[in-house]
């Protein structure tokens, strides 16, 4: 019997070795593996990268138009009376758009400052995973000292209960007393129930944080040193107001509104197309043809004004 429980305790620690051997968790590791892999952080650095290529696009001249054809006479097919009739020709012609000048930096002024803006958007999501790391790994940490703190209490009110049962049977206690310890124990055994539930909330929300798995395994977290704070509320405030990421953002996004508001003022101006065709007249000199299309602006009131 005795050698059955030696064998038996050499078992339980074969078994538990892979967990003792697990490595603590620390929050420097937590945070970096959650910066680089939060699926939400990940789809923000893609919008900016996204955003970064737009202000070239905006700057970009419109794409020039090509147009081939044919005019006839005395037959819908090409080449009709070709070369004897003035009108009868085949050719092509070459168009592009050309904005009115300024509108073309402005645009890509205002992509510029949607991309300034999806970065700010990007650092205030990662310094809101930080946090959410942070709060997560220190609510853990409190489930394991609180679990701590817990089982003790249950060894000793055990102990007590032990030592109240002897005294009874010993007609030393009363047992009203007996009933007390008890109901203070499963009071205390509720509790360890409620933050083991608590432990296993926060481990998957770090989880979730992290992209892991549902149920990967998190370990004890590791107790870290803290450097005291050096700077006052005031000098926080201060350095939030010129830092702070969302604040940033709405500065751009208010220069983007400036911005705007200076295009809509060009487009008092309207743009203008350049074509430039060469139609094959058979025998006959090839004729050549240059335009230039301008929009009249009869209709501000109605559009480019509000």
């Amino acid at each position: 019997m005795h050698f059955s429980c030696k064998v038996g305790a050499l078992v339980a620690l074969g078994w538990a070795s892979p967990a003792l051997a697990a490595e603590p968790v620390r929050l420097r590791d937590l945070i970096a593996s959650a910066l680089a892999n939060n699926p939400e952080l990940q789809a923000a650095q893609r919008r900016y990268e996204a955003a970064r290529q737009r202000p070239a696009q905006a700057r970009g001249l419109p794409d020039p138009m090509l147009s081939v054809g044919y005019a006839s006479n005395g037959s819908p097919l090409p080449g009709g009376q070709l070369g004897s009739n003035p009108t009868s020709n085949i050719g092509f012609m070459v168009s592009q758009e050309i904005p009115f000048p300024g509108k073309r930096k402005l645009r890509g002024e205002i992509a510029g400052k949607d991309a300034d803006a999806e970065f700010q958007q990007y650092q205030t999501l990662a310094l809101n995973v930080r946090s959410r790391v942070i709060q997560a790994f220190h609510r853990l940490h409190h489930t394991y000292a609180a679990l701590e703190i817990l089982e003790r209490g249950k060894d000793l009110l055990t102990q007590a209960i032990r030592v109240s049962e002897a005294r009874y049977s010993a007609g030393k206690t009363t047992q009203p007393e007996i009933f007390k310890a008890q109901m203070q124990l499963s009071m205390l055994e509720t509790r360890v129930i409620r933050m083991r539930q608590d432990r296993q909330t926060v481990e998957a929300e770090l989880n979730s944080l992290l992209a892991r798995q549902p149920g990967s395994v998190v370990t004890e977290p590791v107790e870290e040193e803290w450097n005291r704070l050096a700077l006052s509320l005031d000098e926080l405030l201060e350095r939030a107001a010129g830092a702070t990421p969302e604040l940033i953002r709405d500065r751009k996004m208010i220069e983007r509104g400036e911005l705007s508001v200076n295009l809509a003022r060009k487009e008092f101006h309207p743009d203008y197309t350049v074509s430039a065709g060469y139609f094959n007249q058979g025998a006959m000199s090839p004729m050549y043809q240059v335009k230039v299309d301008i929009p009249i602006r009869l209709h501000t009131e109605q559009k480019q004004r509000p």
